[in-house]
């Protein structure tokens, strides 16, 4: 999430933007570009150091390529991390938030403020629905086990999404 904090809270030029909600230009690709064009390429450096770390400090029991490979499509919240790249974790959810924000607000016809509305009743939602499919089949193990982390966190990422909105306008 402290990436996500470090994009958001950025001061943003009005040049970076040409294609805006106001204007009717919007675009989900230029969106999405926008988005993984700030994360991806410190990522990569944080994949190059982690492999340099593994390389100076092995841990053969918790290392693995596979982990690695899925780090390159941002899925290590779900397919796990090694030792030296665990708090990359919170990029999966990230993405996931910069997947369904736009979905969310798509369907609010592009209304930041019911779209915002919309995605605080959709995670408490799925957060509650999870909380009562574990009360009667009991917690399950693995990844589904933190899809918790993803619903609670999405609503942490939309304070920053509202807060981002109040000072714009």
């Amino acid at each position: 999430m402290g990436h996500g904090l470090l994009c958001h809270l950025r001061p943003l030029h009005p040049d970076e933007h040409p294609h805006s909600l106001e204007t009717g230009t919007w675009s989900f690709s230029d969106y999405l570009r926008a988005r993984f064009s700030r994360i991806y390429p410190f990522f990569l450096v944080g994949i190059a150091a982690c492999l340099l770390a593994e390389w100076l400090n092995p841990r053969p029991d918790q290392f693995s390529w596979g982990k690695v490979a899925g780090y390159f499509f941002m899925l290590q919240g779900v397919t796990g991390y090694t030792e030296h790249f665990a708090p990359s974790w919170s990029l999966t959810n990230e993405c996931l938030y910069y997947l369904a924000w736009p979905l969310i607000l798509t369907a609010c016809r592009f209304h930041s403020a019911r779209a915002w509305w919309a995605g605080i009743a959709i995670t408490f939602l799925v957060t509650g629905g999870l909380v009562f499919w574990w009360l009667a089949e009991g917690k399950p193990r693995g990844p589904v086990n933190e899809s918790w982390t993803v619903t609670v966190r999405f609503l942490v990422w939309l304070v920053g999404v509202g807060s981002m909105n109040a000072g714009q306008q």
